[in-house]
């Protein structure tokens, strides 16, 4: 379900009433029996997700418009539920031993982007950069590598996966993070494809790792902003060999 969620389906109609009202019915019924409590926090977070992608749906939103819809209720959430969690990832120092893990996770991230553009006919075109400024595309993929990476750092390492963590344990939290993560790069995200559904689960285990490690979203941030920017130049140049 979470995968359908934060995956946009074609069909708004399905999505909006069938997928809302499935979250909505579950989150009901562990409000009313407590065996089922722990899956409490993981629904709620799906379900805040799948009504913020009905408004946007709703109101015809593309990225990066959606994905603000989606970021604000979620960190309203976390900052009148969970706190004490929203500190320890954005205030907490990390870890001393994050950097070799950044470095390694990064490096084999960003190989594994420029392979795939090698061997993937699945090329982006995404930013038209003709009679663009260096300066004016700078700024973009600046822009472009920050916020992405804020954005879907905190929606997959920090909401989905702490809360899946505290229910689920960590197996369970490291996979259904990753294969969600991977999902929504299989049609229109850079990796795509098969190919790109397994490079971006492979990374999204990482990440994973490295939020462990780390005990703080930074380094998964960073680490995702170098991953941007490489994902940035790869547009860059599939548009200007094409």
């Amino acid at each position: 379900m979470l995968c359908v969620v934060v995956f946009f389906p074609y069909t708004k109609t399905i999505y909006i009433f069938g997928i809302t009202t499935t979250c909505f019915i579950l989150l009901l019924y562990t409000l009313l029996n407590e065996r089922v409590s722990i899956f409490r926090m993981p629904l709620v977070v799906v379900f805040i997700i799948s009504l913020a992608k009905a408004a946007s749906a709703i109101l015809d939103y593309d990225y990066p418009v959606d994905a603000i819809i989606v970021f604000a209720p979620l960190l309203l959430y976390w900052i009148l539920s969970q706190r004490s969690l929203l500190k320890q990832w954005f205030c907490k120092v990390p870890a001393d031993n994050w950097l070799v893990y950044f470095a390694i996770y990064s490096f084999l991230a960003v190989v594994a982007l420029f392979t795939w553009t090698i061997f993937s006919d699945n090329q982006p075109q995404l930013i038209n950069i003709y009679g663009e400024s260096i300066w004016k595309l700078i700024w973009i993929g600046a822009v472009f590598s920050i916020v992405n990476s804020l954005y879907e750092e905190f929606l997959f390492r920090g909401c989905i996966f702490s809360a899946l963590l505290r229910s689920n344990g960590v197996i369970v939290a490291m996979l259904v993070q990753a294969i969600t993560f991977a999902t929504i790069h299989f049609v229109a995200g850079v990796p795509n494809g098969i190919a790109g559904f397994l490079l971006a689960f492979a990374y999204g285990l990482l990440m994973g790792h490295l939020f462990i490690k780390g005990k703080s979203l930074w380094p998964c941030i960073f680490s995702h902003i170098v991953c941007d920017i490489s994902v940035f130049i790869i547009i860059l140049r599939s548009q200007q060999y094409a």
